[in-house]
């Protein structure tokens, strides 16, 4: 992916104008902050524009330069503090460049910025932590990627995610009758389950299919080469994520249930 713009985002005093000077400087890009850029061109400060024109004026101002600096490329740019929170803000960054959350404690910010009423909205250090919290699941948006694809095999695969396992000893001092029930609730649980995510996984697909996705069917040779595939991780799972004991008895029923003709539930 060819990346012309890189936008920083984070909390006040995360670094993000330092890190931004010094990154541009490297990749010999313009370096842009875009409270500074809003500064310059208002002929004020932000806090100035915060206590005469109010927030919503400034949140104005930002949406616009930052649509403006958008299309210059080869730039790195640092983002306000709030600047990311904006739908429309997000947009533009993700859209035409990639964003970077530089995240830093709370107790750092403390260390590096003055909550002193200097600067807006830091007017204590309870008012501070409680926006800090308020605004880190935004910044967690940074940097998130993902790639259409517009093909899927019809590989009717899925892994075993997970049993309750009782060990004999503890199954043997249970009542026969105790045994039956819950053998029962056991297998009535696996169906639900089993009946459920089929039918969210059929749904998934076609939501998807209805989007562009096209499905292909699978050659026997071709999902040999997949099994192969998928069985070469055997050795690191038996014995590492699985106990070996276990590996081998799931792997005996599965042999069990593909000679018969069947399905491993």
């Amino acid at each position: 992916m060819s990346v012309s713009r890189i936008y920083l985002v984070g909390f006040m005093g995360s670094g993000k104008t330092t890190v931004g000077r010094r990154l541009a400087k490297k990749l010999g890009w313009k370096f842009i902050d875009l409270d500074e850029e809003i500064e310059r061109r208002e002929r004020r400060t932000v806090a100035d524009i915060f206590r005469e024109n109010g927030e919503a004026h400034f949140r104005q101002l930002e949406r616009h330069f930052l649509k403006q600096v958008s299309s210059l490329k080869q730039s790195v740019m640092a983002l306000g503090g709030g600047a990311f929170l904006d739908p429309e803000n997000r947009a533009v960054a993700e859209t035409t460049g990639l964003t970077v959350w530089l995240k830093v404690s709370f107790a750092r910010v403390g260390d590096r910025v003055k909550i002193d009423g200097t600067r807006p909205k830091l007017t204590s250090k309870e008012q501070a932590e409680g926006l800090y919290q308020s605004r880190e699941p935004y910044y967690a948006l940074a940097g998130q990627f993902y790639v259409p694809c517009p093909h899927m095999l019809q590989l009717n695969w899925g892994p075993l995610v997970g049993a309750t396992v009782i060990n004999a000893r503890t199954w043997d001092a249970f009542p026969a009758a105790v045994r039956n029930d819950l053998l029962k609730a056991a297998a009535e649980a696996g169906n639900e389950i089993t009946a459920k995510a089929r039918a969210e996984n059929a749904e998934a697909i076609e939501a998807m299919k209805k989007k562009g996705l096209s499905i292909h069917a699978v050659t026997p040779e071709v999902e040999t080469q997949w099994r192969q595939f998928a069985e070469a991780f055997y050795p690191k799972i038996r014995g590492g994520m699985i106990p070996a004991e276990m590996f081998d008895q799931v792997q005996s029923l599965v042999k069990e249930v593909r000679a018969s003709g069947g399905t491993p539930k």
